[in-house]
């Protein structure tokens, strides 16, 4: 008896350890209220080349769209930039009868001031020129598209 829960245990051992080394995918979805300073002029863009669909997760529950085009730097905060976008932001969330609720929010990209930061970048809508609310984290397969889907004009 003795043997077969040695045996046991050997075997759910490494099991166990090795299940923990999966990659976890976080939600990309917050809603963080960020206090921002505005910008009245600045040369600081970002071009979309197209237009870029992004998906909370392979039964994409939810997603968002950024529009192509001219991001405009509109404000800072200690830790990121905000550039606006050239149009609205289409969110959408799939309902129980496969009906998209879609939304169309007024805001851009933040980008954060620093190189290693946990979320690089991500989207927001506006409150008002001083307040912009995080709801899309864009992690660092966002940065790796830099010079191919998306450029830094700065």
């Amino acid at each position: 008896m003795l043997k077969k829960i040695w045996g046991l245990v050997a075997i759910l051992i490494p099991l166990l350890t090795l299940g923990g080394c999966g990659v976890t995918r976080l939600s990309p979805i917050e809603d963080l209220e960020q206090k921002v300073q505005s910008i009245d002029y600045s040369t600081k863009k970002i071009v979309l080349m197209e237009p870029m669909i992004w998906l909370d997760s392979r039964d994409a529950e939810s997603g968002i769209i950024l529009p192509q085009g001219i991001y405009q730097l509109e404000a800072e905060s200690g830790n990121y930039l905000y550039f606006a976008a050239p149009d609205y932001i289409e969110y959408r969330t799939l309902r129980e009868d496969n009906e998209p609720d879609r939304r169309f929010l007024f805001g851009g990209l933040f980008l954060s001031k620093k190189s290693h930061k946990r979320i690089p970048a991500g989207a927001y809508y506006s409150i008002s020129d001083l307040n912009k609310v995080h709801f899309w984290r864009l992690g660092d397969d966002f940065i790796e598209m830099e010079g191919e889907q998306w450029q830094k004009l700065f």
